[in-house]
């Protein structure tokens, strides 16, 4: 019997740490199997999904650019990857290919407080599963939905709407003015990720103690937009924790076990070293 495949499907993948993550929860479980990354063309998810048929792959994680790509070809969708209209994790069973999104979860993961009123940054694909997270398993009455282009929050919105207390969009301009009202503030754009470490999507806020800080970044840690809400005394979380617990989900997906976290965060803070390049 073949030993259990999982790959990740994205383009390009060649910096990516979900094989030390995953490699690393089995290796330290002592489960069969091994993880790796494929780089996948936009033209080639179709005909890499159909071949999985009684091959060795018993799951996958999928990223960008083919998060919706893949939905055509799976057999079933859990109802968070149905709602959020978006994939991040297929299991493989005989030949059915189920797909789930965990992102939701892993954004869930790091939050231990309840924020009443927030802040999202951008619209796109992460936008719509911490829009879902805060709907569904957080205590949040007010969202706004703040981005480049109005009419992509205004859609994400009104995918969502019925399950949130209230939501609202507004323009970019305002993001500056809105940022110290919200209880909790995400970033999930790329403004600040590196090489362009020097930018934020915030800047010139006055910052409160009480609030929370949540930038989906992880490279650089941390980005300028948390050094400088950490430096008014607000809490701040990089999306390292995110990274993590949507891969802890998906592993308990496709082993039934939990990740070995400190292995796992080990191994993640070992390959982000720049001792380690």
């Amino acid at each position: 019997m073949q030993s259990p495949l999982y790959v990740l499907l994205g383009h390009p993948v060649a910096h990516s740490l979900s094989p030390a993550i995953h490699n690393t929860a089995l290796a330290e479980i002592g489960l069969a199997g091994r993880y790796e990354a494929w780089d996948v063309s936009p033209q080639e998810v179709g005909s890499v999904l159909r071949d999985w048929r009684g091959s060795a792959v018993a799951g996958a994680n999928v990223t960008v650019p083919h998060k919706q790509a893949v939905i055509p070809f799976l057999t079933e969708l859990s109802p968070a990857a149905s709602q959020i209209g978006a994939v991040n994790t297929i299991v493989v069973s005989g030949d059915q290919r189920i797909g789930h999104n965990t992102d939701f979860a892993g954004f869930l993961q790091p939050l231990t407080e309840s924020h009443e009123k927030v802040l999202i940054l951008g619209a796109g694909g992460s936008a719509r599963a911490v829009l879902y997270a805060l709907c569904q398993h957080t205590d949040a009455r007010h969202v706004v939905v703040c981005s480049r282009k109005t009419q992509r929050s205004r859609l994400l919105i009104d995918s969502m709407d019925s399950m949130c207390v209230t939501a609202s969009v507004a323009p970019w301009e305002k993001r500056t003015e809105l940022a110290p009202l919200a209880d909790l503030v995400v970033n999930t754009t790329p403004v600040g990720m590196a090489p362009h470490a020097d930018s934020s999507p915030l800047e010139a806020v006055n910052w409160r103690a009480e609030q929370t800080v949540y930038d989906l970044i992880y490279t650089p840690r941390p980005t300028r937009l948390l050094t400088q809400a950490a430096s008014c005394g607000a809490t701040i979380i990089d999306g390292l924790a995110m990274l993590i617990g949507q891969a802890d989900a998906a592993f308990r997906l496709w082993t039934g076990h939990a990740m070995p976290l400190p292995a796992v965060r080990h191994a993640v803070e070992a390959a982000l070293s720049p001792s380690t390049k």
